[in-house]
């Protein structure tokens, strides 16, 4: 049984991911033959999953969320673009660089100076209380996944300022920004 925690901040994800395993057993995912009119009421399911959540429903507490807050404060992380973290450290704003992708991904490239402590592995869920609360967190990734639940994270965890990186190391090796290989 897989469970899923929904929150204000996933519940359109949520439902989406319900209704595609919903078209999956509806459809069957051997033959790739469904239509709409030949799912056997997938598309009721599908608009039933996709429709707003009820404000009445309370999210399942018994399983634990990594990245549940330490208190009810609203998530206040920044999205923040490739150009303006690169015109930061131009400019040497003090800030920390986190990255969270695995060790493997970042020796192959990464931003100069950046720390790392990977999410998936749980390296920053162990380690958070290594970084420095005093001055801002600029987290990023690869493409944005991992350091918006990193963020959202930190921020349960009494980090402020945060900053996520949009598109992470994807957008940044397409703008042609400097990339370190090797350890960080």
């Amino acid at each position: 049984m897989i469970r899923i925690i929904t929150t204000p901040r996933n519940a359109t994800s949520v439902a989406l991911l319900a209704a595609l395993v919903a078209l999956t057993i509806a459809c069957g995912d051997d033959d790739n033959t469904c239509t709409g009119a030949t799912c056997g009421g997938a598309d009721a399911a599908v608009s039933d999953l996709t429709a707003p959540p009820d404000s009445a429903a309370q999210p399942d507490q018994t399983a634990p969320d990594l990245a549940a807050p330490d208190s009810a404060a609203p998530y206040t992380h920044e999205n923040v673009s490739v150009s303006q973290v690169h015109q930061w450290i131009k400019a040497k704003k003090v800030m920390t660089l986190l990255d969270v992708r695995e060790v493997s991904e970042v020796t192959a490239g990464h931003i100069a100076g950046a720390v790392n402590m990977p999410w998936n592995s749980g390296v920053l869920q162990k380690d958070f209380a290594k970084l420095p609360k005093d001055k801002p967190l600029v987290i990023y990734c690869r493409s944005g996944a991992r350091s918006n639940a990193s963020a959202t994270f930190l921020e349960g965890k009494g980090f402020k300022p945060l900053y996520d990186m949009l598109g992470g190391m994807l957008a940044w090796q397409a703008a042609k920004l400097p990339v370190k290989t090797g350890s960080p």
